[in-house]
């Protein structure tokens, strides 16, 4: 059904110590959900709407959206992983240990203007 709100959901087993999350643009609204995840299984989803694309990278995932997209984002990281590095249009926008996460995992506001938020 065209304009449905859309769920796109992928996982995978991460290496390596660290994990980045990128994004290729700030967005008109939405939010990045990041929480530490046991077992040594990542996933990414998007929630909401049909307006971007994850992409599996050999250290982390890559969300291809728009400066008009408007979609959620959950991401799952393992515990194994020591760090995590989110950055939106190469700007990191949260960098941390997993271990960090607070239980129920943290929101990263995606609009435009955007703060840093280091741990």
């Amino acid at each position: 059904v065209p304009g449905a709100d859309a769920n796109v959901r992928i996982a995978f087993v991460p290496t390596g110590e660290r994990f980045r999350v990128l994004l290729a643009a700030p967005q008109a609204e939405g939010a990045l959900h990041l929480a530490a995840a046991p077992g040594d299984t990542a996933s990414g989803e998007i929630v909401g709407a049909d307006d971007a694309d994850l992409l599996v990278l050999p250290d982390g995932l890559g969300i291809h959206n728009h400066a008009f997209s408007t979609a959620d984002y959950r991401v799952a990281v393992p515990l194994s992983i020591a760090r995590i590095d989110v950055r939106v249009a190469g700007r990191v926008v949260w960098s941390g240990p997993t271990a960090s996460l607070p239980a129920g995992g943290t929101r990263i506001d995606l609009a435009a203007d955007l703060s840093t938020s280091q741990r």
